[in-house]
């Protein structure tokens, strides 16, 4: 084996070493772990008397979600035009 292909066993070996140390800290529980009280959970379904139900991932609004709050504000908006303007 030359001097080139021991450096390059060397560091393919130190690379993989340091790779699988780092994924075994992934799968560490983590230090800090916030406590955050149910009452300021965002739900998964919210249901409204104009838009109907809303849904929720991790606290992100579902695509569904965005087009109809989306259309529901063209709708108001659209009204409030109608109202103010003069004839």
């Amino acid at each position: 084996m030359t001097g080139m292909q021991a450096k390059f066993l060397t560091i393919a070996g130190l690379t993989l070493a340091l790779s699988l140390g780092g994924c075994a800290k992934i799968s560490q529980v983590p230090i800090f772990k916030a406590d955050v009280p149910e009452s300021i959970h965002t739900p998964d379904k919210v249901h409204t008397e104009t838009l109907g139900t809303l849904s929720f991932f991790d606290a992100s609004p579902t695509k569904e979600t965005v087009r109809k709050t989306y259309d529901f504000l063209d709708l108001t908006r659209g009204i409030s035009i109608c109202r103010t303007r003069r004839l």
